[in-house]
């Protein structure tokens, strides 16, 4: 075998690897969140915005029917971090939420960023953690929401480490969102990325809607294999 036949049949071989993945370049199963729920059932859902922003590129996400379907926007501008943001370094959060101690509001745990508050509802949404000043990219245990009258607090379930947080106007809602990593490869071509090494993590993102009463109203996927996504989310009036 010489020649073209040789080069061509090198890239059948090649070709024939990539769409099967040559069985050893499978990405590690890693638990995806389940996508149930209805989240048309959900008020004012379609005022939800939520934006993904990688390294300049940035996507606008709005709920459509059956799923959170994006738009490339043409700004250049640095993405702005959203309300719920902040650095979970000493004094930021008795500064922001001075009237909801970070320390006791849940025993054995800590309240700190991503964080919302609606003072008109009296509500307000936080990441619970185990340590009270958490890094970066430290796991959260849950949210917690807060009733800024009485107190009261209910806990919901987020598995995986929570980026941003909005308050529906209402205050009867909340949307979380998430990152987990990636679960798969993003398309064929990633498969020639022999030195993963040299690649950075991926992400994917999702976005669950809670009442503020604690019932997981719906998740979805809202996109997928994002290398270091920055996430906002606000929630219009």
């Amino acid at each position: 075998m010489r020649g073209a036949s040789a080069a061509k049949f090198g890239w059948s071989v090649l070709l024939a690897c990539a769409l099967s993945a040559c069985g050893y370049l499978k990405p590690t199963p890693v638990e995806r969140i389940l996508q149930d729920g209805d989240c048309a059932t959900v008020p004012d859902i379609e005022r939800l915005a939520i934006t993904v922003s990688d390294h300049g590129a940035k996507v606008s996400f709005q709920w459509s029917g059956t799923r959170f379907a994006g738009m490339v926007q043409t700004s250049t501008a640095a993405l702005a971090r959203d309300a719920s943001y902040g650095t979970n370094q000493i004094g930021e959060w008795d500064r922001k939420f001075p009237d909801v101690s970070a320390t006791t509001t849940i025993p054995d745990s800590y309240l700190g960023f991503p964080a919302a508050s609606n003072p008109r509802a009296g509500v307000l949404a936080a990441a619970v953690y185990d340590v009270q000043y958490p890094a970066a990219n430290e796991s959260n245990r849950a949210v917690v929401v807060v009733d800024l009258k009485t107190k009261g607090t209910v806990l919901l379930v987020a598995p995986r480490r929570v980026n941003s947080i909005a308050i529906s106007p209402k205050g009867d809602y909340l949307a979380v969102l998430e990152i987990a990593p990636a679960a798969k490869l993003s398309n064929w071509r990633d498969l020639f990325v022999w030195d993963k090494s040299k690649e950075g993590p991926r992400y994917d993102v999702y976005a669950t809607v809670f009442s503020t009463s604690g019932l997981a109203a719906c998740t979805r996927e809202v996109t997928a294999g994002v290398p270091s996504p920055i996430v906002n989310v606000a929630w219009g009036s």
